[in-house]
């Protein structure tokens, strides 16, 4: 731009464009290139984040206010208190006329935590034959020092009987609105 000559200035074109100007260049006429006209490119549309959604009867396996997977579901049946792990039998169908309380075991896995912990709330709701028949919250809390737990609730009467009806229950459970699990049990 300001005059001074300059050595080895060189210019790459495609072998694609000399092949398509080839001919006019021997010829020694060139048909002139009108300008391209640039076509006006829309804004990329912002892809829009997808809202989970729980499908009825789909649990999700997993606890995410704590994250928790959910690795496992038993009932079993017990008194007010219930009785000590080793001990539960973890049966399909349960007694009416002695049935009490009917629990359920959930196992749950997550990452390490140290003295740490953190509480959630699942609430179980029972169906009948299909109606909706009782439900309960059980408030739980994760163990510090550990990779994996199982918490322990349930629904029930201290009369023998006159909680649990002969019939066929599904359990569903749930954490902050969302199923996370379910299963189900017989009482004949």
């Amino acid at each position: 731009s300001d005059g001074r000559p300059v050595d080895g200035l060189g210019f790459a074109v495609s072998l694609k464009t000399i092949q398509s100007v080839l001919e006019s260049l021997k010829s020694g006429f060139m048909k002139p290139v009108p300008t391209p006209t640039l076509t006006p490119v829309p804004p990329p549309t912002a892809t829009p984040t997808p809202i989970p959604q729980q499908t009825y009867g789909r649990p999700t396996w997993y606890i995410s206010s704590v994250g928790a997977t959910v690795s496992g579901l038993k009932f079993f049946e017990g008194g007010y208190f219930e009785p000590a792990r080793e001990s539960r039998q973890y049966l399909r169908f349960f007694d009416g006329s002695t049935t009490r309380y009917i629990r359920y075991q959930l196992e749950l896995d997550y990452q390490y935590r140290w003295a740490d912990s953190q509480h959630f709330d699942i609430e179980l709701v029972y169906y009948l034959n299909g109606a909706y028949f009782s439900s309960a919250t059980g408030a739980h809390k994760l163990m510090g020092n550990h990779s994996s737990m199982y918490i322990t609730h349930g629904w029930g009467s201290s009369s023998p009987g006159s909680a649990f009806k002969t019939g066929s229950y599904v359990v569903e459970l749930y954490s902050d609105g969302v199923l996370i699990a379910n299963g189900e049990f017989d009482v004949y």
